[in-house]
């Protein structure tokens, strides 16, 4: 069994059906509107635990700055803005996809991890003094979980920049997160 990079995890939806198709529609139809109904259904189903989790700021899963400007927004960023407008907690944008690493989707989890080596990190004007990010609790959002690989690289800079404890929430997964 794989060990996780990050804390905990939680996903609301099974990623397949209906919900698989609105996922499509929006990554690939440009249905942004959809992401208000599920933002509202993340903070609903998991808005205690979220409490229980306690953290600083919420973070989403960042897009390479091509591919947001083809699809014109990113959706987890969309998703978490949602989960912070709900719960009080700040959303901070301070990661960054420093590369492109092509659609994940049709990959193993050995290629997936390769694939996303060094293709994140943060942004510089979070960082204080010491190179280390300001919070050592963060809630990490994202549209679609299926092997862990995107959240646990994201975590992997997370922790090398301080922070301790990194909770994971995804709209869908196609497996169980813990």
């Amino acid at each position: 069994m794989h060990r996780h990079s990050f804390t905990q995890g939680r996903g609301v939806l099974l990623y397949e059906g209906a919900v698989r198709e609105a996922i499509h529609r929006i990554k690939y139809s440009g249905k942004r509107e959809y992401l208000e109904v599920f933002g509202q259904l993340l903070t609903d189903r998991m808005g205690e635990q979220i409490g229980r989790w306690n953290p600083q700021a919420v973070l989403a899963v960042p897009m390479h700055r091509l591919a947001r400007k083809k699809r014109g927004f990113n959706q987890a960023e969309v998703l978490a803005q949602k989960v912070s407008e709900e719960t009080g907690i700040p959303t901070a944008l301070a990661l960054i996809k420093t590369r492109r690493t092509g659609e994940q989707k049709s990959l193993g989890r050995q290629e997936r991890r390769r694939n996303l080596r060094a293709a994140f990190s943060v942004k510089r004007d979070f960082l204080e003094e010491s190179d280390q990010l300001p919070w050592s609790r963060v809630l990490l959002v994202d549209d679609v979980y299926t092997t862990g690989s995107t959240v646990d690289a994201v975590s992997d800079v997370l922790r090398s920049y301080g922070v301790e404890e990194i909770y994971v929430l995804t709209l869908c997964t196609g497996h169980g997160i813990a």
